[in-house]
């Protein structure tokens, strides 16, 4: 399950036809309805990878979504940055 910040993530699935992915915005900092839908995931085992803005807020925002629900980081490395 793929997890992101921003909704144009979502968009350019849907325009991309990605297949085999089901995705969850947050649109910002996760509220208590996304907060709920990704704990209820990550407790039934759903491998969630999570992708956010490189900006300090951004990246203080994915460390707690990876912290909270046991993400991995989905295109967060310095080379995908660049």
């Amino acid at each position: 399950m793929l997890v992101c910040e921003n909704p144009r993530v979502i968009e350019g699935m849907a325009e991309r036809g990605v297949d085999g992915w089901a995705a969850v915005c947050t649109s910002g900092e996760p509220n208590l309805v996304v907060d709920k839908v990704l704990g209820n995931l990550s407790r039934a085992g759903v491998d969630l990878y999570y992708h956010g803005d490189f900006d300090w807020p951004g990246m203080a925002m994915a460390n707690r979504v990876i912290t909270k629900f046991c993400a991995r980081p989905w295109q967060m490395t310095a080379d995908e940055y660049l």
